[in-house]
């Protein structure tokens, strides 16, 4: 750090230096410029207050003399000599010092001579500098003669060279201002910001936790990339130090407990060569515009925490529908792209829904006719003609782009998301039969009854029936896939296997129930979750206990129940009043379809 810092001061002063001698070196030639034609205007003006009388001596044949100039070299105390020549170039009279008389250059004179006007050329002879100034006379508009003016030019040299000191002076005081504050920057900015980057990697090699503060990370901003790895080093390095003390933890109990380490290892030796492709609706990262900058989203969605972790451990592709409106600005030519940003572990493919086709394949056919459907709602499903053509049209967008990504893989698993794909599993079994394929329904099935309002039932079962394997979240779904299966389509269930066979292709139903990584090791080292008072100054509210809820904006969830339901807890017990604030977080859903737009009014 001491040699980085001498050679920042050593370069900073050596470009000060050059830049300040070019810019004297152009500021003397100015001032150089200004008092010569200053000093020639001066000759001209003492020329032109003599050119009268001398021009009267030259028409009256009258040789001036000698005294003469000697008189008028002493009124003008300015000029050094004063020297009188004829139309040849004689000379007539002269004053002034024998040396520089002689040292008079021809060229200005015979220049007057010939041309008439004046001439001017500076010139020098040991320590002595001057301008040489030659005026012309005229006697009946012919050129006479001319008289020669030499004017002391000392006075530029002397003032250029204290320009020159000048600059020196200025130059060592820059130089030595750039020394005391490049050390204090250095010192400041750049040396004890890396004496905290080395103290904190000091504390993580020990193991002990590392403050995230605002405050202690305020000096750190000339580090943001090198403090945005060493946040991500610092997590990666506690949780794998979490994850082995769960597994030994676990190996002590003998106990077995699913932690991202153990599905990396699971999945690679259940896979094998078979590369892992996972198809849904929402995709896991949005590129948005925030001002001048595109920034990356996570959006709310329990797909993405329930399936992410298994495309981490494996490299896989994500394909999903790109919905952010700078999605195509951040993708390659073939609309992929590596994420998380900040540590890429698998591949993302975005496919890209005109606003029609989002219309009537995902609010009108998924949203408005299968959730409702499927959940056996108080809100009436709608099945429309153009949302079914077009849900299948975008299904098949969906697989050309899965079959694209698929290329050249053996044995593809292919990971089908919920209700609005219901008939890709069909058309990637048609095109690809070594593909093993799975689909998950994320929402309930309801009775065969309830399913059977849906026109199209028999082809979203045949759709799904492509399928190897479809999960879904507890027992009873699945008895009422199988139920709705049964009723509707030609195929033999098994009720003992929970399988289907159709068409000489057997299908399993499977009850998963999806559940989410939890910390369990007990290490200090992540941010204590908000203290009551926390939450309420973050809401603006006083309580002395809070009842939080966090949804999304979806008639499903019983938001409006829930406050009417506090709203009675209230009327009937009121003590509880100033005493418990009921705190509703709310993620906005579907806010183009007219059911959600309702709930929201109410």
């Amino acid at each position: 750090m001491r040699s980085f810092r001498y050679q920042l001061i050593l370069a900073l002063a050596v470009c000060i230096t050059a830049v300040s001698l070019a810019s004297t070196y152009f500021e003397v030639l100015a001032h150089k410029h200004i008092l010569r034609v200053e000093l020639e205007n001066r000759a001209i003006a003492l020329g032109t207050g003599l050119q009268p009388s001398l021009e009267q001596m030259f028409a009256e044949r009258v040789t001036p003399q000698p005294s003469l100039f000697s008189y008028l070299l002493g009124q003008q105390n300015a000029a050094l000599a004063i020297a009188l020549y004829d139309a040849q170039g004689r000379l007539l009279a002269a004053s002034g010092p024998v040396t520089l008389l002689d040292a008079i250059h021809p060229a200005p004179i015979q220049d007057t001579l010939k041309r008439g006007r004046n001439e001017g050329a500076f010139s020098h002879t040991g320590n002595q500098n001057w301008l040489e100034e030659s005026v012309p006379l005229h006697t009946n508009g012919k050129v006479a003669g001319a008289l020669v003016i030499l004017e002391d030019a000392d006075s530029i040299r002397a003032e250029s060279a204290l320009v020159w000191q000048h600059t020196f002076w200025r130059i060592l005081a820059s130089v030595l201002v750039i020394f005391g504050v490049t050390l204090l920057m250095v010192r400041w900015l750049l040396m004890l910001p890396a004496s905290r980057l080395a103290e904190r990697l000091r504390r993580l090699r020990m193991g002990h936790p590392v403050s995230h503060s605002p405050e202690q990370n305020s000096g750190l901003s000339w580090f943001t990339p090198l403090e945005r790895e060493l946040e991500n080093l610092t997590e990666s390095l506690f949780e794998a130090r979490a994850a082995a003390a769960t597994e030994a933890q676990l190996r002590e109990a003998g106990e077995s407990l699913w932690t991202a380490e153990r599905l990396t290892a699971h999945i690679r030796q259940k896979s094998g060569s078979s590369r892992i492709f996972a198809v849904s609706n929402r995709e896991p990262y949005i590129h948005t515009r925030q001002g001048k900058e595109i920034v990356c989203v996570v959006p709310p969605s329990g797909l993405v925490t329930a399936i992410e972790p298994v495309l981490r451990a494996c490299d896989g592709v994500w394909v999903a529908s790109g919905s952010g409106d700078e999605d195509r600005a951040t993708v390659d030519e073939f609309d992929r792209l590596r994420v998380p940003p900040d540590d890429p572990r698998y591949t993302l493919r975005r496919v890209w829904l005109t606003p029609e086709e989002e219309t009537h394949y995902y609010d009108g056919f998924a949203n408005e006719g299968l959730w409702p459907l499927c959940h056996i709602a108080h809100t009436r499903p709608v099945f429309r003609a153009t949302d079914w053509e077009t849900y299948q049209a975008v299904n098949r967008k969906f697989a050309h782009a899965l079959l694209e990504e698929m290329e050249g893989s053996e044995e593809p698993l292919v990971f089908v998301q919920d209700y609005h794909f219901a008939l890709l599993p069909r058309m990637i079994k048609n095109a690809r039969p070594d593909a093993r394929v799975a689909i998950f329904w994320h929402i309930p099935w309801p009775n065969p009854e309830a399913f059977g309002i849906c026109p199209w039932q028999a082809e979203l079962l045949d759709g799904l029936l492509g399928a190897d394997l479809i999960g879904f979240h507890i027992p009873t779904h699945c008895n009422n896939f199988l139920d709705t299966v049964d009723r509707a389509l030609e195929s033999r269930t098994n009720r003992d296997q929970m399988t289907v066979l159709r068409r000489g292709h057997i299908t399993a139903a499977r009850a998963y129930p999806i559940s989410v990584a939890t910390d369990l090791s007990g290490d200090d080292h992540k941010a204590p979750q908000a203290t009551l008072d926390e939450l309420l100054y973050e809401f603006n509210a006083k309580a002395e206990r809070i009842i939080l809820g966090v949804d999304r904006m979806d008639y499903t969830k019983g938001i409006v129940e829930r406050l009417m339901a506090f709203e009675r807890l209230l009327e009937e017990h009121p003590w509880h009043r100033e005493h418990v604030t009921l705190v509703q977080i709310a993620a906005p859903s579907r806010t183009r379809i007219p059911s959600y737009i309702e709930l929201r009014h109410q």
